[in-house]
């Protein structure tokens, strides 16, 4: 072989070499993105899965606590006996409440008298 065929030989070799490198440089950064558009793809999935699920379940859910804070009301007033009808007297009576008289006391410690003039 002459000089000039080896010369281009280990001038071939290098750049395959270095194709080779780049080669497998660009690969590494195309599994990178891929796995990192995954990774973006599951959540943007997930997301959305969750917020179709919340509007479907929503109604049940409303309904179901509106129905048990209607027990809860229920149970609340079912406690109470005859909140209307306090005592039970006959129908026609006429009970008058009068309220006590309460001796009505001044408190002279609020403060003294200020006259005032109007001014126009």
């Amino acid at each position: 072989f002459s000089p000039k065929i080896w010369e281009f030989t280990i001038i071939l070799a290098m750049n395959i070499r270095l194709f080779v490198r780049l080669w497998l440089f660009l690969e590494g950064i195309l599994i990178t993105m891929m796995t990192f558009l995954k990774t973006i793809l599951i959540v943007l999935l997930v997301y959305f899965g969750l917020k179709f699920l919340i509007r479907l379940a929503t109604p049940y859910l409303m309904r179901y606590l509106s129905k048990k804070a209607g027990q809860q009301f229920e149970k609340f007033f079912d406690d109470i006996p005859n909140m209307n009808n306090q005592t039970q007297e006959k129908e026609g009576s006429i009970t008058i409440d009068k309220m006590p008289k309460r001796n009505p006391q001044s408190n002279n410690k609020v403060g003294e008298y200020v006259d005032y003039e109007e001014v126009e």
